[in-house]
């Protein structure tokens, strides 16, 4: 099989939290019957499955970005919602979900203008308002709305936004004025998903940018806790937004998903996991780069891999390797408020929408 299909379906290894997620629901037993219809998903390079292959952009991954997926389908694991841009999102495949998001992308349309193109969120809302009508002309409208509103939608974006903010506010004035117009953005963006029919909406937090290979590389270690104070504040406005919907918009359910917690926990801990998940190195990309912790460019052709991938926490100068990922999944499907809020995924499927 082409090695682009194994990429553009999903980039594992450096990528996509969701196809984790949806590995994990499908290998535990939901006794209750109680499934999600679709999912939808909408975000930056965290969850982008391929539609940055089909724009004029730097942030296209190649190899060694996508060398595991091979493995996943061969174990089965092939059922994931195609990238929005791609041939494949057409049909009845559509009623089954779609992912519309894009790397270098952020809450803010000109977040990412750095890396060429790319779809903000706002666009991103805007096709998936494309995606309602082609699922209305497939089947009636009733049954349309009803899919919609039982669907899943998860949205992890903004890190992009926070680090361009930690770049261009060099005051605490402009700081704040720089997040009130994020989250202010946020919101009607959310609302705006609300309108088109979603419910059950899963907002993921931004992870601790300050411990991530590329700002260890650029900054000293005592920027760690600074860094990641600034991310605190914008993490600790977005969960008093999702609350503040959740309460507003008629059956709906805005959860509040801690990347943050989940990977400090990771950091924390990572060693003592146990003999499938116990990391080596939670601090070095596995991807190597250059410069300390080998953080400086992102994964390309070219580059060496780490020999063992499960041994290391982050894949690259930004993202979280796959055996991190997968611990993560386990905290939202199943986890406690300390990791996802109000209440995790598994119990969202069962919450009554209207």
């Amino acid at each position: 099989m082409h090695i682009c299909c194994f990429v553009m379906a999903i980039l594992l290894e450096s990528k996509s939290i969701v196809f984790q997620i949806l590995t994990l629901y499908l290998l535990v037993d939901n006794s209750s019957g109680k499934i999600f219809p679709a999912v939808f998903t909408f975000g930056d390079s965290l969850v982008d499955v391929g539609n940055n292959y089909y724009i004029e952009t730097i942030a296209k991954p190649t190899l060694p970005n996508g060398i595991d997926f091979g493995t996943e389908q061969e174990l089965g694991f092939g059922s994931f919602s195609p990238p929005y841009l791609s041939p494949m999102a057409a049909g009845d495949i559509i009623l089954m979900g779609v992912n519309y998001a894009s790397a270098a992308s952020g809450i803010l349309s000109d977040t990412g203008n750095i890396y060429g193109g790319h779809i903000g969120l706002e666009a991103q809302i805007t096709n998936f308002g494309n995606t309602k009508q082609d699922i209305m002309n497939r089947i009636d409208t009733a049954a349309a709305e009803s899919l919609l509103r039982e669907s899943l939608y998860i949205i992890a974006i903004g890190a992009n936004d926070v680090m361009t903010g930690l770049v261009t506010t060099l005051t605490n004035s402009s700081r704040e004025a720089y997040f009130d117009k994020l989250i202010s953005t946020f919101r009607s963006q959310l609302i705006r998903l609300y309108f088109l029919g979603a419910r059950k909406i899963v907002v993921m937090n931004c992870a601790c940018i300050g411990n991530i290979p590329v700002r260890r590389a650029i900054f000293p270690n005592d920027f760690i806790v600074p860094l990641n104070q600034v991310v605190q504040y914008y993490n600790s406005r977005l969960k008093k937004l999702l609350t503040e919907l959740t309460t507003s918009l008629t059956g709906s359910m805005y959860v509040y998903s801690d990347v943050y917690a989940s990977l400090q926990n990771i950091l924390q801990n990572g060693k003592t996991y146990g003999k499938y998940n116990c990391f080596e190195n939670v601090d070095s990309a596995c991807c190597h780069g250059i410069g300390p912790f080998d953080g400086i460019f992102s994964c390309k052709t070219g580059f060496q891999v780490c020999k063992n991938r499960s041994k290391y926490m982050f894949w690259d100068q930004f993202h979280p390797t796959d055996a991190a990922y997968l611990i993560m999944a386990k905290h939202f499907m199943d986890g406690g408020l300390n990791y996802i809020s109000p209440m995790n995924i598994r119990q969202l499927m069962n919450f009554p929408v209207n």
